[in-house]
């Protein structure tokens, strides 16, 4: 019965087939190609028969070894691709995470743009009032109160100046030194002369709060997606490439990294020091992006710029009102486990990749 909607099975082109029925496209397979050379299928179709013709149509053309992913929760589809002989070879989880910074605790909003520089709020340190407050009553003439005079009679002879008279100086030595200064002395200045260093209004300097991305990275500057010039991101990318490569293997990476040239309009990039130095690749799906690449050169981690560009990745969903974003990890990927899970990801589901040798 089935069979009755399938007339004919026919490729369309070098990576796409087509399954008619009466002119009428009942079913589509795919392949794509990994940068690491490995073949992909995707297989859509209305009914099993046509699923059924259009791989066998498909396998008899490709080359082997031969791979596909699949939810892992779909057992109908998992079923169909293992009839026709493809086995488990990886797993990646799927994590689902939220947007939104107080949520995820990722600020995307540096100091700079919210307060001046000079206003000693843009930083956490805010210095108790300088000790003008505590000087002395015999002192406070000095903060620029001039108290009543003592009657003559009872001013001692080291403070007549104060009523004009000028009296014979005493010796230096015998002067206390609380009152070396009206001689012209200079000794270490009272608390009141002297501002603590980290006082912003003094100092000139802007620390930036603690626990801010900023703060740790320095001269770090992030690209949102659609910014990152071609040439500079291509370069990077292929050093990212090596990398992975040289460690991991990109058989270890997500099935939906694309092949090489890269498009500026789905990388996030991250740049220190006049070069590139990390990119995050999103497919910016309407409901729920999804991330498929993070990744930061070898010699510039552990420097929070992976967090960085997870920042600016949720916190564009965030401002164009999207809830959440998703992402495929393989499973001994803890590195990537952990940073998504610090931002309140959950696991969603998982993915196998299966494979015919």
């Amino acid at each position: 019965m089935e069979s009755a909607f399938l007339t004919a099975v026919t490729q369309v082109s070098e990576r796409h087939w087509h399954a008619l029925d009466d002119d009428r496209v009942v079913g589509r397979g795919e392949v794509t190609h990994r940068p690491d050379g490995r073949r992909f299928l995707s297989i859509d179709a209305w009914h099993d028969s046509v699923f059924d013709q259009l791989a066998e149509a498909m396998l008899t053309r490709l080359p082997r070894p031969l791979y596909t992913v699949v939810d892992e929760a779909d057992l109908d589809l998992l079923s169909s691709w293992e009839q026709l002989g493809f086995g488990p070879r990886r797993r990646e989880w799927e994590y689902v995470m939220p947007t939104d910074p107080q949520l995820t605790g990722l600020d995307t909003n540096p100091p700079a743009r919210t307060l001046p520089l000079t206003d000693p709020r843009s930083t956490e340190h805010n210095p108790a009032p300088p000790a003008a407050l505590t000087i002395p009553p015999p002192d406070t003439h000095l903060l620029g109160h001039t108290p009543p005079p003592p009657a003559t009679p009872t001013i001692p002879p080291s403070d007549a100046h104060l009523l004009g008279h000028t009296p014979s100086p005493p010796a230096a030595p015998t002067i206390p030194p609380p009152d070396a200064h009206l001689l012209g002395h200079n000794p270490t200045p009272p608390p009141v002369h002297s501002a603590p260093s980290t006082n912003p209004r003094l100092t000139g300097n802007n620390p930036t709060p603690p626990g801010n991305a900023g703060a740790r990275l320095g001269g770090l500057t992030v690209l949102p997606a659609g910014q990152a010039e071609a040439g500079a991101l291509r370069e990077l990318d292929q050093v990212i490439r090596d990398q992975v490569e040289a460690t991991l293997g990109w058989q270890n990476m997500p099935a939906e990294v694309l092949s090489p040239p890269p498009d500026p309009a789905r990388y996030v990039v991250a740049a220190e020091a006049g070069r590139y130095v990390g990119l995050a690749r999103v497919a910016p799906l309407p409901r729920q992006p999804r991330i498929g690449l993070i990744a930061v050169r070898a010699d510039r981690r552990r420097r929070g710029i992976a967090r960085a560009l997870l920042a600016e990745v949720l916190g564009a969903a965030h401002r164009r009102g999207i809830a959440t974003a998703s992402a495929d990890v393989h499973q001994a990927n803890h590195p990537a486990i952990a940073l998504f899970e610090s931002v309140g990801a959950r696991r969603a589901g998982s993915n196998l990749e299966l494979v015919l040798r």
